[in-house]
């Protein structure tokens, strides 16, 4: 069983991570790094009510609401410490993406048209 789940979702993840961290030459540190973050990605979910998690069907703009909040719920819940890490931070951005739409507008990369649309860089950082 995984952190956030039985299906194996967080260990996914977090071997997906490691893939684009070696694809992206990362240090065998910084992809330490990655696939804990691959791993805790999600564990915010804990704070989020078992109704909207186990909801079928869409969810509703105001479900929709409170999912957006387990990144932040995620913090919380690691950052008992007050200190922040690497990998707390992919859990937090982990909903961000590198080529435009972000959750959270304070945390923006600029866009690169020279390589927008390139399938060597991810567009989701969840990793």
């Amino acid at each position: 069983m995984g952190l956030t789940g039985p299906d194996g979702h967080d260990r996914r993840v977090s071997e997906l991570c490691v893939m684009i961290g070696r694809e992206l030459g990362m240090s065998p540190a910084q992809q330490l790094v990655v696939s804990r973050s691959g791993l805790m990605h999600d564990v915010g979910k804990l704070g989020i009510p078992q109704s909207i998690l186990d909801k079928r069907g869409p969810l509703t703009e105001s479900e929709w609401r409170v999912m957006k909040t387990h990144p932040e719920l995620g913090i919380a819940i690691l950052g008992g410490t007050g200190r922040i890490t690497r990998e707390m931070l992919g859990v937090l951005y982990h909903h961000e993406r590198m080529d435009g739409p972000a959750t959270r507008t304070a945390w923006r990369r600029p866009r690169s048209p020279s390589k927008r649309g390139s399938s060597r860089l991810p567009t989701h950082t969840t990793c």
